[in-house]
């Protein structure tokens, strides 16, 4: 992102946006064909005159939120038609795309459907680098009022302006392909068999689409919460909300109005950034209370989105997000739903211990292996585990609950298992410190996971460590230093210590995400387009950021070998000159070589996870785990990634 310093500073990016919010930009990138108006640095000397900054401003007055009235009839048609792809009698829509230099492919129902390119909020997309045009309400009948960017391969670009379209110039653009202005939609766009009833039907539904904010945003804030749920240990509970209040703090005292920051270019000229008002619900009693607490909280004071949270269980807190169509950003949990992969308003780091589960089971059906035994420690985490690791397998499984019975009768238990037999540990490390009074099995292999134990740092007595092997879904302790040196710098500057790795890591990765996610969507605070751009940003966020900073790595690394010779040189010059009792020479002065622990690690990710990305329909960033003998003297040293 660009520093912008001062309005002198914003030259012909804010001509070009003026030009595009008053509607008289080039008509190019409406269907994606032209290259859109890129958001090119601001040259020097020219100054956003204050008659188009206030124009910008009144536009903002326009979508405030308001309750949506029932959609009519026709716009129900219209809605079928865009979701579904189905036609007013029930049939398949179909269209045809005519391409260049190649036969014409016909499309139909799903495929065909609009919200398959132009998404659930009709904002629009990219592929590749075609930018897919936004086609709301005010994106094609009040242009003039609506500026949406677009990250392609090869740079960030504006969806240019063009004339309002009406009943006849949509008609033909769905029908013939023709744009408002006379020329061809581009070939990717299909041209529709649909009869009056439906085009009209269309049209009414476009028109209610996204045309004002979504609940939990004003001009000039945005209200979120984090939700923390009462099963959560009372220190993990202070560090989260340490550190949540710490980041919006800090974020809001860089975006008072009139400092000077880091800021995208379109956001300085747009006035887009917003303060954040964030509400920290802590949720009391038994988990089957949840819903209504939190449905009371969205309704005394509604919120844009919760912005992660903590809990061992998510489950009651993810069902609320889906029924209130509200997001749900990246909490730190140890075990989600079984549909939370498959519904629509949930992002996730990983499937959490279900994802351990399911990478523990394939290890033993892999192996053959015969019986299995697994121990839990009781709460309702470690229980959803052992019950996926039993449904994984698909055959019978036996499961104690340690908790429940005393050491000679869990030792009974562990000394009947054989050569092919395998016992897992869902034990958090309290319970897994009552293992140092047991011998483990006399036979057999013993598997656990990171989340419970508490990955590189767990305490397993030396005999059963032997055996042992985790399923980590977590980098490495050795390549994990380049992914933690954002979160260390934070920690740095804001004077934290590093207390709980995975709880800090995930807040703040969370929550930085979230915050570049709302920059990139400018004035357009839709719920829909906010999970389209997690979906879309999450991939390019990672491979971007972690280039810029191999490219910086290997700089350093080179000034490091440069710096080293450089020493040896002095080391020499030094040696030669007390050899021959010469005074030393300029060129044998000391020359430090720094410390080369960081610049040697391996660096995939951003956060404490190897890797993150997102595809339209994914709802869970990270999708495998390491597999890892503990008998091993470096952890890890054997590891082996493994994606179910």
């Amino acid at each position: 992102m660009q520093s912008i310093h001062a309005p002198r500073r914003l030259g012909r990016l804010a001509a070009l946006l003026v030009l595009l919010l008053a509607g008289a930009g080039p008509a190019a990138a409406a269907d994606g064909q032209g290259s859109g108006a890129a958001a090119t640095p601001p040259t020097a000397g020219a100054e956003a005159p204050a008659g188009d900054m206030k124009m910008v401003h009144e536009h903002a007055a326009k979508w405030q939120y308001r309750e949506p009235a029932p959609l009519s009839a026709a716009a129900l048609i219209g809605k079928r038609l865009y979701l579904e792809g189905l036609r007013a009698d029930g049939s398949l829509l179909a269209g045809e795309r005519r391409l260049d230099h190649a036969p014409s492919a016909t499309v139909q129902g799903a495929t065909a459907a609009c919200v398959s390119c132009h998404r659930p909020s009709g904002l629009g997309s990219v592929e590749g680098d075609v930018l897919v045009p936004p086609i709301s309400g005010r994106a094609l009948f009040e242009p003039g009022s609506l500026a949406v960017a677009a990250e392609t391969r090869s740079k960030r670009q504006l969806h240019t302006a063009h004339a309002p379209y009406d009943s006849d110039s949509l008609a033909l653009a769905l029908r013939q392909g023709r744009h408002v202005s006379g020329r061809p939609l581009h070939a990717m766009m299909p041209r529709y068999t649909l009869s009056d009833v439906e085009l009209q039907g269309l049209e009414a539904y476009l028109r209610t689409l996204s045309t004002t904010w979504s609940p939990g945003v004003s001009a000039n804030r945005v209200r979120l919460a984090s939700v923390i749920t009462p099963d959560v240990d009372p220190a993990t509970r202070k560090l989260a909300i340490e550190t949540l209040r710490t980041f919006v703090a800090r974020k809001n005292l860089a975006t008072r109005p009139g400092r000077r920051h880091m800021v995208s270019s379109l956001e300085f000229v747009l006035r887009s950034e917003r303060q954040w008002e964030l509400d920290i619900w802590e949720l009391t009693g038994s988990p089957d209370t949840w819903g209504a607490q939190l449905r009371a909280l969205q309704a005394s004071k509604p919120v844009f989105a919760v912005a992660s949270g903590v809990a061992r269980d998510w489950s009651p807190v993810h069902a609320f997000c889906e029924s209130e169509q509200l997001p749900c950003w990246f909490p730190v949990v140890d075990s989600l739903p079984a549909t939370a992969a498959d519904d629509h308003w949930g992002l996730y780091f990983s499937a959490g211990l279900a994802l351990e589960a399911e990478v523990t089971a394939g290890q033993i059906q892999q192996a053959g292996l015969g019986r299995v035994l697994q121990l839990v420690d009781g709460d309702g985490a470690a229980q959803g585990a052992a019950h996926a690791l039993a449904q994984r397998l698909g055959r019978p499984v036996t499961t104690i609950d340690v908790a429940s019975v005393d050491d000679a009768a869990l030792q009974t238990s562990l000394a009947g298992l054989a050569e092919t037999d395998s016992v897992v540990l869902w034990l958090r490390p309290a319970a897994l410190a009552r293992l140092g009074r047991l011998a483990p099995p006399p036979a057999g292999s013993v598997w656990l996971g990171a989340r419970l134990s508490g990955a590189e740092r767990l305490d397993l007595p030396a005999p059963w460590r032997e055996r042992a092997r985790m399923v980590c879904p977590y980098e490495l302790p050795g390549r994990r230093a380049g992914n933690m040196a954002k979160l260390q710098s934070w920690l740095s500057t804001t004077n934290k210590p590093l207390v709980d790795e995975v709880v800090q890591s995930e807040l703040f990765f969370a929550l930085s995400y979230l915050n570049e996610s709302l920059g990139a969507m400018l004035h357009n605070l839709h719920r829909e387009y906010l999970i389209e751009q997690a979906e879309s940003m999450l991939g390019r966020r990672e491979e971007t950021t972690v280039n810029a900073d191999v490219i910086a790595q290997r700089s350093l690394r080179r000034i490091a070998v440069d710096l080293g010779a450089a020493q040896r040189a002095a080391q020499a010059a030094l040696a030669a000159s007390a050899a021959s009792n010469a005074a030393p020479s300029a060129a044998s002065a000391a020359v430090v070589t720094p410390s080369r622990a960081d610049l040697t690690a391996a660096r995939e990710g951003t956060t404490i996870y190897p890797r993150l990305t997102l595809g339209p329909g994914q709802r869970l960033a990270s999708k495998g785990a390491y597999v890892l003998p503990l008998a091993e003297p470096t952890f890890g040293a054997r590891a082996q990634w493994v994606v179910p």
